[in-house]
């Protein structure tokens, strides 16, 4: 594929550039798992050993009970052509033999938490811990996993090797090849991302009624159907809102289409708000017990904001430790409908993104 970037009035080809090591590459989509085909919202470690068998690249757990595994590859690595699909099955195989406490005391020795407190922080106001262990469970039981092999340029074996086996292979694994390029344009970096075999695994997916997630353009199609103007044009406010201020919409994966929003707080990313596209009663929620989870001071003043609003406030008790450990949700209709309403909706959700003010400023 060839880039084009403009600089001194003509467009010309940008720079194709490797990534500097395979741990370059992995510590990307560590940071960023939405660049990874399904695992938009998943929470990741690397080098997760399996027993017998060796450390692969990336595990990605996801709130339904999902996993993906990870493994990446530079063209220059002799590996990228038949071995990687070897050793990926491998790790498969591997963790397929690991029962529920061995995944957790795993994923926990590798990133110092246990998995139910990341998975819970991670996910949205609808999420049970207990369904999440038992569909976690039936994955590990049933091997059933999404494989990804990672390259910065896929050669034509690999690419045929991954269409063969999707077309062969059981119902529970899948296989995905992604293609995930650097370009340099002056200052700037630009990902050419690329994938082969994602339509199958969704296509699975669905057979085999395994949770997904709703899309983005699946929510936004269902924002339009939104019979209520002004809550139509709120909850459009919202998501803008959103990707203004650099956050992060990661799809539910509830009846109906919905999305939990995540903002970045001190260096991390936390989810503020939740939406529910229902055409006929849309809904969205603060998130107050994921931001106290980051901080106590934070959520505090999220609540402060929330409780002038008459419609928040009777959703939420009246003792303030109590109140910060709920997700408030009401009807985006409620909302829109007040200029006082928007207000403190407004202020709740700048008081959950601005910075923590430092020992002894005020709060209101």
């Amino acid at each position: 594929m060839v880039v084009l970037v403009r600089g001194e009035g003509k467009w010309t080809p940008a720079t194709l550039t490797s990534w500097a090591s395979e741990a370059e590459l992995q510590e990307v989509l560590c940071d960023s798992p939405e660049l990874m085909p399904g695992c938009e919202g998943a929470v990741v470690v690397t080098e997760f050993r399996i027993p017998s068998v060796g450390a692969v690249d990336l595990v990605c757990v996801h709130d339904t009970g999902a996993i993906s595994l990870v493994e990446c590859k530079l063209a220059k690595n002799p590996e990228i052509r038949r071995s990687v699909v070897g050793q990926i099955f491998a790790y498969a195989s591997g963790m397929s033999e690991m029962s529920r406490a061995e995944f957790g005391q795993e994923f926990a020795g590798r990133c110092g938490r246990s998995l139910a407190d990341v998975i819970t922080e991670a996910a949205g106001p609808d999420f049970s811990v207990e369904d999440f262990e038992v569909e976690l469970t039936k994955t590990l039981a049933k091997g059933r996993f999404r494989l990804i092999i990672v390259v910065d340029q896929i050669t034509t074996e690999l690419r045929a090797i991954v269409e063969y086996l999707n077309l062969h292979l059981a119902e529970t694994v899948t296989i995905i090849a992604l293609e995930l390029g650097r370009v340099l344009a002056g200052d700037s970096q630009v990902l050419v991302p690329r994938t082969y075999g994602a339509e199958v695994a969704e296509r699975r997916d669905r057979v085999a009624g395994v949770k997904r997630r709703w899309t983005r353009g699946e929510l936004d199609e269902a924002i339009s159907q939104i019979g209520d103007s002004k809550a139509r044009q709120f909850v459009e406010s919202v998501l803008a809102h959103a990707k203004d201020r650099g956050a992060v919409v990661n799809g539910g994966s509830g009846p109906v289409p919905s999305a939990g929003i995540y903002y970045p707080q001190d260096g991390k990313r936390r989810s503020v708000v939740s939406v529910y596209a229902d055409a006929d009663e849309p809904i969205l929620s603060v998130n107050v017990a994921a931001i106290k989870r980051g901080s106590d001071v934070r959520a505090q003043r999220v609540l402060a904001a929330l409780r002038r609003s008459a419609t928040f406030s009777d959703k939420l008790p009246a003792d303030d430790e109590t109140a910060v450990t709920k997700f408030p949700w009401v009807r985006a209709a409620d909302l829109a409908a007040s200029a006082d309403e928007l207000a403190a909706y407004w202020d709740a959700i700048q008081a959950a993104i601005e910075d923590e003010p430092e020992a002894g400023t005020p709060t209101n």
